[in-house]
């Protein structure tokens, strides 16, 4: 399924990780090609939006390569 990202914010950090792995779940922070990134609202394919904090915790998302399977 698709993960819709509805509101982001660029972060002035660069964990150095591979792009797509999950830094933190509070904040939920992604890191991307170009540095880190904070998901404030995603929306996984067919489900309701919600904060990005409350997805990552309920996914147990922490140290994970997003780009696979929910």
């Amino acid at each position: 399924r698709k993960c819709l990202i509805w509101k982001a914010l660029p972060l002035d950090g660069d964990s150095g990780r591979i792009a797509g792995t999950v830094i933190s779940e509070q904040p939920f922070v992604v890191q991307t090609g170009r540095g880190e990134l904070q998901l404030l609202r995603v929306q996984l394919e067919g489900e309701p939006e919600v904060d990005g904090d409350l997805f990552a915790l309920a996914h147990g998302l922490k140290n994970t390569l997003l780009g696979g399977q929910f």
